[in-house]
């Protein structure tokens, strides 16, 4: 059941107080309810819009606001003037924020809104222009504009597109493309991403136009997460079902695990005793297999799946690693990577900082020249006719 969808009003309040509290009343009840309710019959979505007045914000107002304004599926724009030009400053200031996270919105313009003059800012995005009358009653006309544009929003999230800001695949969202490197402070386990959530890392896997690779040394953190990820239209699905959707939308998606009989592995355990190192060994080997095992059956379905009409399906590819030492949990896209160093010799497997970082950074380059070289040196190695397996011997 996909979850309910939320939009964000930015709407005008406390200033010239009751004109605009009246006005904004109205609109509410006179247009953005009543399409929001048509627009939920048509698509068969649950929309959750509510004037800010009647949400409840604990903490620090700013940043319940920004949060929003960065993260709600569907963001709705009051411009209103209760003075003929008078502009409202916290409205101003809130699109300004959503246009630096490159979030587009719908504009609710009021017709005396800054003198019915044109504001470029504006220009590009879809604007449904009222007049105060208009708001006294339902007004279908209206009603019907701004379904359509909710509808239209919808049909965006459904689509299970990455999010592309006014059109523009090169835009800038909050400076991002300033930001190389992000200290992520714990990683043990995608289950526990601090201060990097799976909400960011499941829009880094779908940003992904051309690859996705992974490295680890069993993966089974990955594997035996349940619902935790998210995909574009913001349902939740785990961690193999991302990896579905972004092979079948043309993604090649490597994965790069060790070999159960590598010999390097009965040497992580010197920090347990003779008899917990063999049993701690065989209980890895026996992780590494079921985990590889759920990865190439994937692979498969993938493989036996239809293809998206007009849309080229990707790869899924399953490496095992015999040559060579896996240094790092690594999730990389074409435009970023996630990178955590695997503590070895310890009782802890993995964990630790980790650090995320741009394609145009030195870490990126030098830990995604790595894997292409542990994937080389594997891949030539003989394939289990059986089984498709790359890299068991």
């Amino acid at each position: 059941m996909p979850k309910p969808i939320t939009c964000f009003v930015i709407q005008p309040f406390g200033e010239d107080g009751h004109t605009v509290e009246r006005a904004m009343r109205e609109l509410f009840s006179n247009l953005i309810n009543p399409a929001v309710k048509i627009a939920e019959g048509r698509t068969g979505r649950q929309i959750i819009c509510k004037p800010e007045t009647e949400t409840e914000t604990p903490g620090d107002i700013r940043q319940h606001i920004i949060d929003r304004l960065i993260n709600a599926d569907i963001l709705v724009c009051v411009l209103y003037s209760s003075h003929a030009g008078k502009m409202n400053p916290n409205v101003i200031y809130e699109l300004a924020v959503a246009h630096g996270a490159g979030r587009e919105a719908i504009i609710l313009r009021h017709a005396e809104f800054y003198d019915g003059r044109t504001i470029f800012d504006f220009d590009k995005e879809r604007t449904i222009t009222f007049k105060e009358e208009m708001l006294e009653r339902r007004n279908r006309l209206l009603i019907d504009r701004l379904t359509e544009a909710l509808c239209a929003e919808i049909e965006k999230l459904d689509a299970m597109r990455p999010r592309v800001a006014f059109g523009n695949p090169n835009w800038d969202a909050l400076g991002s493309r300033h930001v190389q490197y992000r200290l992520i402070k714990n990683i043990n386990g995608l289950d526990a991403l601090d201060n990097f959530s799976l909400a960011e890392m499941s829009r880094m896997l779908n940003s992904a136009q051309e690859f996705i690779a992974i490295s680890d040394i069993e993966l089974r953190h990955l594997a035996e997460l349940d619902v935790a990820f998210f995909l574009p239209n913001g349902q939740t699905c785990t961690y193999y079902e991302i990896l579905s959707y972004n092979v079948l939308r043309g993604v090649d998606v490597t994965l790069l695990t060790m070999d159960p009989k590598h010999p390097a592995l009965s040497h992580l355990f010197r920090k347990f005793t003779a008899p917990e190192a063999a049993d701690e060994l065989q209980l890895w080997r026996q992780e590494i297999e079921l985990a590889e095992k759920n990865f190439r059956y994937l692979a498969d379905q993938i493989r036996a799946a239809d293809e998206i009409p007009g849309q080229r399906k990707g790869k899924l590819t399953v490496v095992s690693v015999l040559s060579g030492i896996i240094s790092a949990r690594l999730t990389m896209t074409d435009e970023a990577a996630v990178i955590a160093p695997i503590f070895f010799h310890s009782k802890h497997r993995g964990g630790g900082p980790g650090l995320w970082v741009k394609n145009d950074t030195t870490a990126y380059q030098f830990y995604r020249k790595e894997f292409e070289d542990l994937v080389e040196a594997n891949e030539a190695r003989p394939t289990d006719a059986a089984t498709g397996a790359v890299g068991r011997g």
